[in-house]
């Protein structure tokens, strides 16, 4: 293997193969409820993607705007080679702000999802700091 991307990449797949045999006999309980999930017209599902540390989260999620796009670049310089140009990168536009933003070219699948408000991203989610209170909790 040549970088951690590869390696990463091999291992993830091997992880997949493993899990997917001991969800196999499960798939018997899913016949069931898709029936019904087809039936009901609003179902929606909730798909959380945890990652213990092998994704560079703002490489998925780049800030689109000047400002925002020379941070991003000032950190992950083109002999990185994880830098993303502009021109590369897919826009959205989150309704919660108006900065831009753009999805890594290897999401192409989903983005469109995006745009239909059937995809939401929750970024930077993860272990507290410090305790948060109605007080210090900024509105």
């Amino acid at each position: 293997m040549k970088t951690r991307r590869e390696f990463l990449l091999r291992a993830g797949a091997l992880t997949a193969g493993g899990l997917a045999s001991r969800l196999a006999p499960l798939s018997a309980l899913g016949l069931a409820t898709q029936a019904h999930a087809q039936a009901a017209s609003d179902y929606k599902a909730l798909v959380c993607v945890f990652l213990y540390g092998g994704v560079d989260g703002n490489n998925l999620v780049v800030p689109n705007d000047s400002a925002g796009y020379a941070q991003y670049a000032a950190v992950r310089p083109v002999a990185s080679g994880v830098n993303l140009t502009q021109a590369q990168i897919l826009a959205i536009q989150p309704a919660s702000t108006a900065t831009p933003f753009g999805l890594h070219p290897q999401l192409a699948d989903i983005h469109p999802l995006f745009a239909q408000k059937k995809l939401a991203i929750v970024a930077n989610v993860g272990p507290l700091n410090q305790p948060t209170t109605k007080a210090n909790y900024p509105v």
